[in-house]
């Protein structure tokens, strides 16, 4: 990322208070070396002594910030990557969005942290006016040469809206990479109509999977400059003028076997094995084809038909969700 070994820390860096309570008070709980983004200067995680908020304390300025989202930021086999995201988007729309279709009354959809725009070409097959937002020139690139729908670069704040106004917005996992979440939620508010409600999903740092496999765990990367339990999550959406409509955490096969996955191949001896895996794991999923994801029907019907739409759920009826262990935060909230 940088070219030059030899910069002084204060050039990139800004070391910060709590995000969440502004409290200068944290003991350091991890240090990542994450030599590609950060070189010579960990990536410490610490926890606020006054109120719980687990956060990155020496943080990179936000232009350098900006820069972690380039083409290297959807990397992977082109292929890989599109089913890599496209089943959670079907999972993301039958979970979160067909629920809401006969509770609000509009179908304007923002999609802000959009991606590639999987969720948004599934809300457009069925019915939705979708506009999405993305900081990731690959990514708002890709939606509208593959998908035909314009994606908004760069970050909310900087998107002028006009006069629009939308039903329903959201924002998977992207709270984990805001510098400043309170006022991303209030613009949000700002941004709804009346009865309006915005979806957000992050990583859970009181998942049961956290707990078990510490600074392995799968929501701990040089992207997530903050992660949020279902305490410091409360806290923040308390300071905002939104009513909580539903909140739980979901619990995935998925996020448990990359969790357990990764726990195991940082064991020493066991690190060459799985190296070895993972090597034959990508080869794998190179050799396979893939359906233009363009051209699918995504309509609900369709997905009916196409889908094994019982496997296609978060597992909230699991114990595990249910006592809020999940890996991942869900959280409803409405303007009234």
């Amino acid at each position: 990322m940088h070219d030059n070994k030899n910069i002084a820390c204060k050039d990139y860096y800004d070391y910060i208070n709590c995000p969440l309570c502004q409290s200068r008070s944290s003991v350091r709980l991890y240090s990542f070396d994450y030599k590609k983004i950060y070189f010579e200067f960990p990536f410490v995680l610490v926890r606020c002594k006054d109120c719980g908020f687990i956060y990155n304390r020496n943080r990179l300025k936000t232009e350098q910030l900006n820069k972690l989202y380039n083409t290297d930021y959807y990397v992977i086999d082109p292929k890989g990557l599109e089913k890599r995201l496209w089943f959670p988007a079907v999972e993301d729309y039958l979970n979160k969005i067909r629920p809401l279709e006969e509770k609000i009354s509009g179908r304007n959809f923002l999609d802000i942290g959009c991606g590639m725009g999987f969720l948004l070409k599934i809300c457009r097959d069925n019915g939705w006016t979708v506009k999405g937002v993305d900081v990731s020139a690959t990514a708002v690139e890709y939606a509208g040469k593959n998908l035909g729908i314009k994606v908004e670069p760069g970050r909310m704040e900087d998107v002028d809206f006009g006069e629009n106004k939308f039903n329903l917005i959201c924002a998977l996992d992207l709270l984990e990479h805001l510098e400043q979440p309170l006022k991303f939620i209030e613009l949000c508010y700002e941004l709804l109509e009346k009865n309006g409600i915005l979806v957000m999903e992050t990583p859970n740092a009181g998942s049961i999977y956290k707990k078990i496999t510490g600074k392995f765990w799968v929501g701990f990367n040089p992207y997530h400059i903050q992660i949020f339990s279902p305490g410091t999550l409360g806290k923040l959406v308390r300071q905002s003028k939104f009513e909580i409509f539903d909140f739980y955490t979901t619990y995935n096969d998925i996020f448990a076997k990359r969790n357990l996955w990764r726990w195991f191949s940082s064991q020493a001896y066991l690190k060459n094995v799985f190296s070895k895996l993972w090597q034959l794991k990508r080869r794998a999923m190179k050799d396979e084809i893939y359906s233009d994801i363009s051209r699918l029907d995504t309509s609900y019907g369709n997905l009916e038909k196409n889908f094994n739409l019982k496997n296609m759920t978060e597992g909230r009826d699991s114990l595990i969700a249910k006592k809020l262990w999940g890996d991942q935060l869900v959280i409803f909230l409405i303007k009234k």
